[in-house]
């Protein structure tokens, strides 16, 4: 369906769950007033306290808002208890709902579950503009089949879409690579709430030097901070494994945030290696991460495989440099190296380690880097993101 530049859009964004980072965006593209949005939501994970979450587990809700400011719908699921994880979550109602509303366009936030291909279905069968934002890239390690069966698919699936919102380089690379042609691919970077993060860090400047006291660590040591699920994905271990390799340096702390199944083995590699300087705090919700990211100098991300990794967005608006392994997709955007920060090759722990104590023995180096990866990060912010959008919707009502 055609749009009218001279009338209000009617869009709708299809996605799996209320999450952190995706709420920010939804508000903005609300308050746009030449744009009516409305939300469908797969499930509630993340909104709802009672669900126990994955990767973390345990139940607990954000305690940041993420439902205010935009219409949402959480969609009813034709099986009872799909998780979000489950490829099988699904939303029938969105047949009734893209029948009755004729939005003039959808956005639709992947491919990995029956409820995305169902948006898929139902939006070419009522003449409804379609538009990607997804994460994957080419970077993770696949089996053969996988890769064929992606090269028979993808260029099929890619070809039902009139706009992508690119997250990023390789996420760009990725559509170019199954067909997409380029004009095709709109810049629209992942990013977070920058504003919440820098302003929340500046305004936890003492309750940073308190949780610093509080863990024994001293004002002029190095603090090297990590945050995510204790899963294998992540490699939390390769952290403590750097810390251990520079166990006789004593001016860098480490702090681990997070919870998960690797939460045991993590604290017992701490107790076996005696690290006094290495300290597991465990699960923090949203509210408090910034007094985290005040409290720490560096941020590291050490895992297997991110599509992204966001937390890197969060590190550097609160001003810390990071040291960020090459297979995590944010960091041929996000690192500019020796200026942002270091990327390593993923699993080395003894480059990671030898990182590490080039960034503790120049404290000064490392705040300027900080102060450089806090004005980068603005380059990937949500005002980006809706002025990709509002040009894709431009060039639609033109068709």
């Amino acid at each position: 369906m055609n749009v009218s530049s001279k009338v209000m859009k009617k869009i709708a964004v299809v996605t799996s769950h209320p999450i952190q980072y995706q709420a920010p965006l939804f508000r903005a593209i609300s308050q746009q007033s030449d744009i009516d949005l409305t939300v469908y939501f797969g499930c509630d994970y993340g909104s709802n306290a009672t669900k126990v979450h994955p990767g973390f587990g345990k139940a607990f809700a954000w305690d940041i808002p993420l439902l205010d400011g935009y219409k949402h719908v959480f969609l009813k699921n034709s099986k009872a208890d799909v998780g979000v994880e489950d490829w099988r979550l699904d939303g029938p109602e969105l047949k009734s709902y893209f029948e009755s509303y004729q939005y003039d366009a959808v956005i639709v936030f992947g491919w990995n579950k029956v409820l995305f291909w169902q948006a898929i279905w139902w939006a070419k069968k009522y003449n409804i503009s379609l538009i990607l934002r997804a994460e994957s890239n080419l970077k993770h390690t696949q089996s053969w089949l996988t890769k064929w069966i992606k090269k028979v698919s993808f260029p099929i699936l890619f070809k039902q879409f009139e706009a992508f919102l690119s997250i990023g380089s390789h996420n760009s690379e990725l559509y170019r690579h199954y067909g997409v042609q380029k004009k095709a691919i709109h810049d629209a970077p992942y990013c977070v709430d920058n504003d919440f993060f820098a302003e929340g860090a500046t305004k936890s400047a003492i309750k940073a030097g308190q949780l610093r006291v509080s863990l024994g660590i001293p004002e002029s040591d190095t603090v090297f901070l990590f945050m995510a699920k204790f899963v294998d994905r992540k490699r939390p271990l390769d952290l403590i494994a750097a810390a251990v390799k520079n166990k006789e340096c004593r001016n860098f702390h480490v702090i681990l945030v997070g919870g998960g199944e690797l939460m045991e083995a993590c604290q017992s590699a701490i107790t076996a290696n005696q690290l006094d300087n290495v300290h597991l705090v465990g699960f923090i919700n949203q509210t408090e991460l910034p007094t985290y990211y005040a409290a720490a100098d560096v941020f590291v991300l050490p895992s297997h495989y991110e599509t992204w990794g966001l937390v890197l967005n969060e590190a550097m608006a609160c001003g810390l440099p990071g040291i960020v392994s090459d297979t995590c997709g944010a960091t041929q955007d996000m690192i500019i190296e020796g200026k942002t920060g270091y990327s390593y090759p993923m699993g080395d722990v003894q480059q990671l380690a030898i990182l590490m104590m080039l960034m503790a023995d120049s404290s000064d180096n490392c705040r300027q880097m900080g102060l450089r990866a806090a004005g980068h990060v603005q380059n990937f912010s949500v005002p980006f993101v809706v002025s990709a959008l509002k040009n894709i919707l431009q060039d639609i009502s033109k068709k």
